[in-house]
C-alpha cells in the first residue's frame, strides 16, 4: 500500500448516502411530515467511515514514512485542521454574529463556548435540545475529540500494540454504551456521550487494521460472508429502528456490524453487488461534498422561510416542493463551500504531505 492512499469511489458514494440518510431525516421533520427516523443512522455510518480512514492513513504514514513521529503527528493533525476548521468556523461565526447584531437565538446563554470548542455533544447529556440551527453538529465534536487521542496513541505505540489498542477502543465503546444505557438517569440522552461511539469509530479503525495488514485468511472470510451478512442485519436494523421503540440499547450492535458490513463492500478490491448503486458519478461528487450538506443542511428551513418573509414572498406550503427546495438548497451551498472554500485549501493541505 503506498503512502499516497489510492481514491475509493465507492466510499465516496457512500458517504452521500449517509449524508443524505441525516438530511431527508431532518427535513422530514422541519416538515412535520412522516418520521425518517433511520436516517438518523447515517450518522453511525460516518463513524465508521472515519474510523476506517483515519486509522488507514495513520497506519500508512507510521509504517511507510521515515520522518519522525512527532512530524507525523503535526502533519495528521495540521491536515485535518486545514480540512475541518475553516468551513465550520465560518458558519459558527456567522450564525453567532446574527445572534449577536441580528437577534438571532441559537443557543442559551453560555452555550457559545461549547460550539466553538467541539464540545457541544456533552449538553446533549444535561438537556436533549440544543438548538434547532446546530444540533447536528454534536456529531462532528465527537468526531474532533476522537482525533485529539487517537493519532497519538496510534502514531507512537509499538505496531505489536495495535491490534489490541483498536480492540480495546472497539470494547470501550461497547461497555460504555452498555454502563450509560443501564444507569444514566439525566434530563437529556447519552447520544452525545464520546466514548459509546468509540464501538463505531473502533470497528472502522479494527477493518482498517485488518486490510492495512493483509490479514488475508480473515479477509477472505469476510468475502464469503459479508455480502449475505450486510442485508441481514441492515433488515434487523430496519426493524429495530422502526418498531423498536427506541431501543438504542438493542439497535448499538447490530447497527455497527451493518455498517461495518457496508463499508468493506465499499473498499474491498472484489466487485460488489452494490456496485450499480455506487458508482453513479454524481452519487461520488456528492460524497467528495458531503461534510458541506451535512454542515450546512440544518440552517436551510429556517433562513429559507427568513428570506421569504423579509421578502413578502408567499409561504410555499407543499411539502415535497419544500423538501425539494430545502435539499437543492443545501447540495448547491455545499457545492459553493467545496470549490470557493474547501477545495483551494485542499490544495494547501497536499502540500503538506511527507
Amino acid at each position: 500500500m503506498s503512502k499516497r492512499l489510492s481514491h475509493l469511489p465507492r466510499l465516496d458514494a457512500l458517504r452521500a448516502y449517509a449524508a443524505l440518510m441525516v438530511v431527508v431525516a431532518h427535513f422530514m421533520e422541519d416538515l412535520h411530515a412522516p418520521s425518517f427516523s433511520y436516517g438518523g443512522n447515517g450518522v453511525q455510518i460516518f463513524f465508521v467511515i472515519s474510523g476506517f480512514l483515519i486509522t488507514l492513513i495513520l497506519l500508512s504514514q507510521k509504517h511507510e514514512s521515515d520522518a519522525p513521529r512527532g512530524k507525523l503527528l503535526r502533519n495528521f493533525i495540521a491536515k485535518r485542521a486545514l480540512r475541518l476548521f475553516p468551513v465550520y468556523y465560518i458558519l459558527i461565526a456567522a450564525l453567532f454574529l446574527l445572534s449577536v447584531y441580528g437577534g438571532l437565538w441559537i443557543c442559551r446563554d453560555g452555550g457559545a463556548k461549547f460550539y466553538f470548542t467541539y464540545t457541544q455533544n456533552f449538553l446533549f447529556l444535561t438537556d436533549g435540545f440544543q438548538s434547532s440551527l446546530l444540533n447536528h453538529t454534536w456529531s462532528l465534536a465527537v468526531e474532533e475529540q476522537f482525533y485529539l487521542f487517537w493519532p497519538l496513541l496510534l502514531i507512537f505505540i509499538p505496531r505489536r500494540f495495535e491490534l489490541p489498542l483498536i480492540v480495546g477502543v472497539l470494547l470501550t465503546g461497547i461497555a460504555s454504551r452498555f454502563l450509560f444505557e443501564l444507569f444514566y438517569s439525566g434530563a437529556g440522552t447519552i447520544k452525545g456521550v464520546t466514548l459509546i461511539h468509540f464501538e463505531t469509530l473502533g470497528a472502522g479503525a479494527l477493518l482498517a487494521w485488518l486490510m492495512y495488514s493483509k490479514k488475508e485468511n480473515v479477509l477472505a472470510i469476510f468475502r464469503k460472508h459479508v455480502p449475505w451478512v450486510f442485508p441481514i442485519f441492515l433488515l434487523l436494523t430496519l426493524s429495530i429502528t422502526i418498531w423498536g421503540n427506541g431501543a438504542s440499547m438493542y439497535l448499538a450492535f447490530p447497527l455497527t456490524l451493518m455498517a461495518i458490513s457496508l463499508v468493506f463492500l465499499c473498499v474491498d478490491e472484489s466487485t460488489s453487488y452494490l456496485d450499480p448503486l455506487l458508482r453513479p458519478k454524481a452519487l461520488q461528487y456528492l460524497g467528495k461534498i458531503s461534510y458541506g450538506i451535512y454542515l450546512y443542511h440544518k440552517p436551510v428551513p429556517f433562513f429559507f422561510t427568513l428570506v421569504c418573509n423579509k421578502l413578502h414572498l408567499p409561504l410555499i406550503e407543499n411539502k415535497p416542493v419544500l423538501f425539494c427546495i430545502y435539499t437543492t438548497i443545501a447540495i448547491g451551498a455545499a457545492m459553493l463551500s467545496w470549490h470557493l472554500i474547501e477545495k483551494p485549501i485542499a490544495r494547501l493541505k497536499d502540500k503538506l504531505d511527507l
